[in-house]
């Protein structure tokens, strides 16, 4: 299409389920080498937002780990900005409730909203994909919102592994130059 564009890694593009023939909690994962294309600790600098990047997967596993890399980057670029920011990253670091998919979430949740703790008040929203459906929220004043898949659904609040009958879709987004947002989601049927 020719759009500028950033990619930051899930747990499909680090690790790769075996036995997909048997239950979701019996398959194996091996891990793969990340493509070096795929982003981690970037930022994009507008004139009025800051857009932060991170990379959640976890070689090897569905859950998702950010490092003490990671977070340290984070914190020093969320302190060294006035601006107010919004972060993606593809595991969530809240519960969807949903207990097979809150299983492989962030692991180190506790210690990501450790981290952004002191910084709440500039975090206008936090972007996530993994859960393969739409759900929102506000943790800590501050906004939190998933991303339905653009293949497979699965069903909110679902204790075990189940598909849903939506169709696919997306969560688009709109950064105001006013330091505000406004988000939604559209599904192929309503495109």
């Amino acid at each position: 299409c020719g759009l500028p564009y950033v990619a930051i890694a899930g747990n499909h593009d680090v690790t790769m389920e075996l036995d997909a023939h048997l239950p979701f909690f019996q398959r194996r994962h091996v891990g793969l080498k990340a493509d070096n294309r795929l982003k981690n600790c970037y930022k994009i600098d507008s004139d009025v937002w800051q857009i932060i990047f991170l990379d959640s997967s976890h070689q090897g596993h569905i859950s998702g780990f950010f490092n003490q890399n990671t977070l340290d980057w984070l914190a020093n670029t969320l302190q060294n900005s006035n601006k107010p920011c919004v972060i993606f990253c593809h595991h969530p670091m809240f519960k969807v409730n949903s207990a097979w998919i809150d299983h492989h979430r962030l692991k180190n949740a506790d210690d990501f909203w450790q981290t952004v703790a002191p910084f709440c008040n500039k975090i206008q929203g936090i972007f996530v994909g993994h859960v393969h459906q739409d759900f929102s929220s506000v943790i800590d004043g501050v906004p939190v919102s998933t991303c339905p898949a653009t293949s497979a659904q699965f069903k909110p609040l679902c204790d075990d592994y189940a598909i849903d009958d939506v169709p696919a879709g997306l969560r688009w987004i709109t950064l105001y130059n006013n330091g505000t947002l406004e988000t939604g989601v559209k599904r192929i049927d309503a495109m």
